[in-house]
């Protein structure tokens, strides 16, 4: 074979492979978009871009503000996608901080307890308000289902926020998880 036709046929292939890329991408990128656009509908709020090309959803959802959005975070040497969802709590709450036990490294904290061993053995309950035992079962179920369920949870008097691994382009999920979020939310305003 003629060298000349070799690189030739090497640069056609290669070109292919990147179009192929980038066509993948931008056929990702037009599936998430109509996924944010439509839980943005369904949802009653806004859908803007919390930086250039990274959608993010805004707006209030029964009462609590709320926010979804779409960003990267260091992960070792590489950047992985993440979808943060964001219930801001309203004022007036005890202070209370709930953690993953796994995660619970400090021993400057109160360690309330429900009597509920699913729920005990998972969370720490770190509040001097004694805000585990007014948890209904449900609630107390949902909140631990809501820690397997998600790698980055932080629940506080002041917001609940709940990190997804990973580039979300399902509107359903999208519309679920936000929708759990505040139902869990309201149910602890109500509680407490």
């Amino acid at each position: 074979m003629d060298p000349v036709l070799g690189v030739a046929l090497l640069g056609a292939v290669g070109a292919s492979i990147v179009a192929a890329f980038f066509r993948t991408d931008a056929r990702r990128r037009r599936r998430r978009d109509r996924a944010w656009d439509i839980a943005a509908t369904k949802l009653g709020i806004t859908r803007g871009q919390s930086v250039p090309g990274n959608p993010k959803l805004s707006g209030s959802i029964d009462g609590f503000a709320t926010d979804v959005w779409l960003h990267t975070t260091p992960a070792s040497s590489r950047q992985d996608w993440v979808t943060t969802y964001e219930i801001a709590m309203p004022p007036g709450l005890p202070p209370f901080r709930v953690v993953a036990r796994r995660a619970f490294i400090s021993t400057d904290v109160l360690d309330q307890t429900t009597g509920d061993p699913g729920f005990d053995s998972r969370l720490v309950v770190d509040s001097e308000f004694d805000w585990a035992s007014r948890l209904r079962e449900s609630l107390r179920r949902e909140i631990v289902e809501l820690f397997e369920t998600h790698f980055d949870v932080v629940m506080t008097g002041e917001t609940l926020r709940a990190t997804r691994a990973g580039y979300e382009t399902d509107a359903a999920t999208l519309i679920e998880t936000t929708r759990r979020l505040v139902r869990i939310a309201k149910s602890l305003v109500a509680a407490l």
